[in-house]
């Protein structure tokens, strides 16, 4: 097993990274604006140089790092060798996004050895009928098999890691198979569920399968797939819910309670009042990925999201720091656009979690200085009855 030293933790670690090595992927999902792209029919690798900067200045400021995000990370030779240089750089929390076709074996052994903390497989289809269909080119029972795979392998060398966990876009040709991907994730062994809803994209003409205008359908499929889930012990990590009206205080209230609780659980804050905490006196955004989010393509161009496709990025790693590019003037007039000092640009004007006034993540505080532009000592005043709750979740203290 790949031990991690403490001392290669940073108190500095306060950024997300998503990362794509390739933009080549082995199948076509219907949904996805990736294929559309010049660039994906050419198959270029990261640069040596642009990966040698993010090892150099991105890694030691990151708490979690995902070695892909739109593409497949197995199209790539450098990819278990990236994972371990990312493990190496003492990041807490590394993961991957995949469609799982491609993991072997042999892949699987040594992410288990490396120590990999999460894989996240997309799916969007319970049946081979469903999930052929959206992920064309993809073949539903070589993804069970590798699953299962990955299930036996774990058991024999008796890992818990890497937490296996569903990626599902929720659409109208897949509502009907929620539950099924319950089930499926108790037969394969799987431990999370995340759900989201459909970007739709103007170029994919995807609307028809926009699911908001039945919210009470919805939201019953999604309560009978959190309740099952919660019976087999797999963890729902994103319930997105939708409102079919306005809502009462009350209801507010518990939804926010919710809301706080599954933040403080996904990033071990302590409890909900260290959430409320992080929340206190900064104005209410929209999205938060600008402030603690980075997504690196493989040219080592910056965007502030994995669904930043038409905007012109914000920066290269291939000519500039990351802190020169998330300082810039263009990183803070989209900062300013999502906390309502501007107009929305057409990419965040179309992300159904912008529109809804929720992040994917979080819509809380920038929690690093060097992205929010002010001063590295610089603190938000706290009352101090949320000073002392803070305290009292720190490790150690008594319960």
């Amino acid at each position: 097993m790949h031990e991690r030293s403490l001392a290669n933790l940073s108190p500095r670690r306060d950024l997300d990274v998503l990362m794509d090595l390739t933009p080549r992927c082995n199948i076509y999902c219907t949904m996805c604006l990736l294929p559309l792209e010049e660039e994906h029919s050419k198959g270029a690798e990261m640069p040596e140089v642009v990966f040698k900067r993010i090892s150099d200045e991105v890694f030691p400021r990151a708490k979690s790092v995902s070695l892909s995000c739109g593409s497949e990370p197995f199209m790539s030779k450098r990819f278990l060798p990236a994972l371990e240089t990312a493990v190496s750089a003492g990041v807490p929390n590394v993961r991957f996004v995949t469609n799982g076709l491609l993991m072997t074996d042999d892949a699987i052994e040594r992410i288990i050895e490396l120590g990999v903390n999460r894989i996240m497989v997309s799916l969007d289809g319970a049946t081979a009928a469903t999930y052929e269909s959206i992920r064309v080119g993809g073949k539903f029972e070589k993804l069970v098999d590798r699953l299962m795979a990955l299930d036996r392998i774990k058991k024999a060398r008796r890992s818990t890691t890497p937490v296996l966990k569903f990626s599902w876009v929720l659409m109208r040709s897949n509502l009907d198979e929620v539950l099924g991907l319950v089930e499926l994730a108790r037969r394969v062994g799987a431990g999370e569920i995340y759900l989201r809803h459909l970007v739709p994209f103007a170029e994919l003409d995807v609307s028809h399968e926009l699911v908001f205008d039945t919210p009470h359908t919805v939201n019953a499929v999604l309560d009978e797939a959190w309740e099952r889930a919660r019976g087999y012990g797999i963890r729902m990590t994103s319930l997105p819910k939708l409102s079919p009206g306005r809502l009462s205080v009350s209801q507010k209230l518990v939804l926010s309670f919710e809301q706080a609780r599954e933040i403080a659980r996904d990033e071990g804050l302590g409890g909900v009042l260290a959430v409320v905490r992080r929340k206190w006196r900064l104005r209410p955004k929209a999205c938060d990925q600008p402030w603690f989010s980075v997504y690196i393509r493989p040219d080592g161009s910056i965007n502030p999201c994995g669904a930043w496709f038409k905007e012109a990025p914000l920066g290269s790693l291939a000519s500039q720091h990351l802190q020169e590019i998330y300082g810039s003037e263009d990183a803070q007039r989209l900062r300013n656009e999502l906390t309502g000092l501007a107009p929305l640009r057409s990419a965040c004007a179309q992300c159904p979690n912008v529109v809804s006034g929720r992040s994917n993540q979080h819509a809380f505080k920038p929690r690093s200085a060097w992205a929010s532009g002010r001063p590295r000592d610089w603190k938000p005043k706290v009352p101090k009855i949320l000073e002392r709750a803070r305290k009292s979740t720190q490790p150690g203290a008594p319960v």
